[in-house]
């Protein structure tokens, strides 16, 4: 009898506890509508001079309506920005890794990187005349 109660307890403890979580995150970084679309501009997204902005976007992370936190650590020493889409200027050459952790309402979390270059500018300055 301690046998069948101990696998009963089992069983009703595995249906107490949390499923576990399909808990995506997804970065995608975007630019102005004409620049996605012209090569080698959309290059620049994520390695360009400094000083570099880049427009993080994680509302695609899954599933959405479960997701209580959106955490971003730009990889550069700045301060943890919270929210689902964030704007971050690099102003200092080198390579970096941006992170995004999504948190649902269970206490799970998930997390993708994504890689950033920052390029030293050669200090060359060019005139353009019209």
């Amino acid at each position: 009898m301690p046998k069948l109660l101990s696998a009963l307890t089992l069983l009703f403890l595995l249906a107490l506890a949390p499923a576990a979580s399909a808990l995506t995150a997804v970065i995608e970084i975007n630019g102005p509508a004409d620049m996605d679309s012209r090569p080698p501009y959309s290059a620049a997204l994520r390695s360009y001079y400094a000083p570099l902005a880049v427009f993080f976007e994680g509302w695609k992370s899954e599933p959405r309506a479960d997701i209580v936190s959106y955490m971003w650590n730009f990889g550069d020493g700045s301060a943890p920005f919270s929210g689902f889409n964030a704007a971050h200027v690099y102003e200092t050459p080198g390579n970096y890794r941006a992170t995004l952790t999504v948190t649902d309402s269970n206490g799970y979390s998930a997390a993708s990187t994504v890689d950033i270059k920052v390029l030293q500018r050669d200090g060359t300055t060019y005139y353009v005349d019209s």
